[in-house]
């Protein structure tokens, strides 16, 4: 937010205080920005996650797994869901993918600007995928008690009800209590009916 010389100055000043030399901190950097551009033009490319690729029958679902980055990609915390849904042979849309010009162009009509940049991010990837009919269904991962997280969740299932093809949404709450006996039911239940709902001819 404060331009390149402002993040240049500051990673300076945390390689040194970690140690680096003269010599290896520009060079830390740009090996840093050679692969955060490459993780982005990956998944700015519109690359469904396969991780681990599962054997595809027929056509393969595509599910939105929307939610805080810290939630969906910890293991621990998301009880392994895209490691789930990859051995179901599901390809998975998350967040990331969709560029800041796409969620500008899908937030444009709310009535008030959203505040939080995380729930912009995430309302604004939900309405880019069922207005462009991109996934079989949506995932939606927050934190109990969050009040943003419940804020963005009134919005994205208006959103998904609301699509020219309905889109059908999981949210999955998670909280220090949170089992996994009853989540893997939840999302094994979640699966199974988009799988019979891919198979019903329209």
């Amino acid at each position: 937010r404060r331009g390149k010389r402002d993040f240049l100055a500051q990673s300076w000043r945390l390689g040194r205080e970690i140690g680096g030399s003269s010599a290896r901190i520009p060079l830390a950097v740009k090996a840093g920005l050679d692969a955060h551009r490459a993780w982005e033009s990956d998944f700015l490319a519109g690359k469904p996650l396969r991780l681990p690729e599962g054997p595809p029958e027929g056509r393969r679902l595509r599910i939105g797994v929307a939610g805080h980055a810290y939630n969906i990609y910890d293991p621990h915390i998301s009880m392994e869901l895209l490691r789930r849904l990859g051995e179901r042979g599901i390809d998975v849309l998350v967040p990331e993918m969709v560029s800041h010009a796409q969620l500008r162009r899908a937030t444009a009509d709310v009535p008030k600007a959203l505040f939080w940049t995380y729930e912009k991010e995430v309302y604004g990837a939900v309405r880019h995928w069922v207005e462009n009919k991109l996934v079989d269904g949506v995932i939606y991962m927050l934190s109990f008690a969050c009040g943003p997280d419940s804020f963005i969740e009134v919005l994205i299932e208006d959103a998904a009800r609301s699509a020219e093809v309905q889109v059908p949404l999981l949210s999955l709450v998670i909280d220090e209590h949170s089992g996994e006996a009853g989540f893997v039911t939840r999302l094994e239940a979640f699966i199974d009916m988009l799988t019979r709902r891919e198979a019903v001819p329209t």
